[in-house]
């Protein structure tokens, strides 16, 4: 389980949503964000992503973030000789819910 703490620290304040998305590109986040969003086989082109924040709510208990998340991906073995891999640009959309108490991140693919 991952923690989003400084996003947390900055619930309320006008730059939240850039405090998340920045935290959600540092290595230990990211790692889940790929791993939620990748197509099987196919591997994501890290240089080319992107997060946007689609809407915020809240409970009693979790700050739920929805985002979009937009990249490129690459299926390897598809191509012979001096050919490029196969690469198709793909977007999804999640909730990232942070825990008020202890600023755990779960995720969910809608």
């Amino acid at each position: 389980m991952i923690k989003l703490s400084r996003s947390l620290n900055y619930w309320g304040k006008d730059n939240f949503s850039d405090i998340l998305k920045k935290e959600l590109t540092e290595p230990e986040a990211y790692r889940v964000l790929i791993k939620k969003a990748e197509t099987p086989g196919k591997f994501i082109n890290d240089s080319k992503t992107s997060i946007s924040v689609l809407a915020i709510n809240e409970s009693k208990l979790n700050i739920k973030v929805q985002i979009g998340f937009a990249f490129s991906e690459i299926q390897w073995g598809y191509c012979c000789g001096e050919d490029e891999p196969m690469v198709s640009n793909s977007y999804c959309e999640m909730y990232v819910f942070i825990n008020k108490n202890t600023a755990a991140a779960e995720f969910a693919i809608l």
